[in-house]
């Protein structure tokens, strides 16, 4: 939908609807972009634009590029997330070649938003086109981490999780991948790991398992130096899903199983995951 700028992007649409040429038309837009004076009129500058096709769309961005990042330079992040919004729905291949081309200066506008903003971003976009959305994230992964510095652990839990529950799956699995290594940084403790897991998993068993799998290594350190009875809540937590504690009782009990007869506490940990009503499988 246009919105009321100080441009007739109206009249300026059905002109670029009259015009042969492919440079007729770039010098409508870069005449537009010339004129841009509110924030409406770039984004429906962008309507235009991306209304004539991909191929127009990326040759028109690289004859017009001076012109559309000084354009850039003038609108807010409300604006640039409204045009981006229409990218997306409409052609994901153009969101690509427009963030190629604009990324750091999408950086800059993303860069003054809360980590959260960023976020609401991708998942209003992943409803609109998931498969925009897993352009963005990879295109600006950079600036999410960059933002996801002030976040806390349980946090970023908290954000992959709803996006898996909202069935976009390849989505969770982008952002999780994206954040990992914040995400690896930030984890001290067992049981926050193992609650973090089950809930990936209740949403979709393949991301649970995928971020398992990644975590293993950071798991394993801190087996080594962490106390029992966060061991405990890790195995009473990862025991309440079957695919984690097949996967755990593979994978990780072993190393368990050796720290708890290295430490003298093997005893101690059976007593407290029988009380618990951990099976005995499980149980070591």
């Amino acid at each position: 939908m246009m919105r009321e700028g100080s441009i007739d992007i109206g009249r300026m649409g059905i002109l670029i609807g009259e015009v042969r040429s492919e440079e007729d038309v770039r010098n409508v837009i870069s005449n537009l972009l010339s004129r841009v004076r509110k924030p409406w009129d770039f984004v429906n500058i962008m309507y235009l634009m991306i209304d004539l096709g991909y191929d127009s769309f990326c040759t028109l961005l690289e004859d017009v590029r001076g012109d559309m990042e000084d354009a850039l330079h003038r609108i807010g992040f409300d604006h640039l997330k409204v045009m981006l919004f229409y990218i997306s729905r409409t052609c994901p291949r153009c969101l690509d070649k427009f963030l190629s081309l604009f990324r750091e200066m999408i950086d800059e506008k993303l860069s003054e938003r809360h980590f959260n903003d960023v976020m609401v971003l991708i998942i209003d976009m992943s409803i609109l086109s998931e498969q925009s959305a897993v352009v963005f994230i990879r295109h600006m992964e950079d600036t999410i981490r960059r933002l996801a510095m002030s976040e806390g652990f349980k946090h970023f839990g908290t954000v992959v999780w709803y996006i898996a529950m909202m069935k976009k799956t390849s989505i969770a699995m982008k952002l999780f991948d994206v954040l990992f290594e914040i995400i690896k940084r930030k984890s001290s403790s067992l049981t926050d790991i193992a609650d973090m897991l089950f809930w990936f998993v209740r949403a979709d068993k393949n991301l649970g398992i995928h971020a398992l799998r990644m975590m293993h290594d950071i798991i394993v350190e801190l087996i080594e130096k962490t106390n029992l009875h966060d061991l405990a809540g890790f195995l009473l937590i990862t025991s309440k899903d079957k695919r984690l504690k097949r996967e755990v009782s593979s994978k990780i009990l072993p190393r368990i199983r050796k720290v708890a007869i290295e430490k003298g506490y093997m005893e101690r940990l059976r007593l407290i995951l029988s009380t618990l009503g951990v099976e005995n499988k499980l149980c070591l």
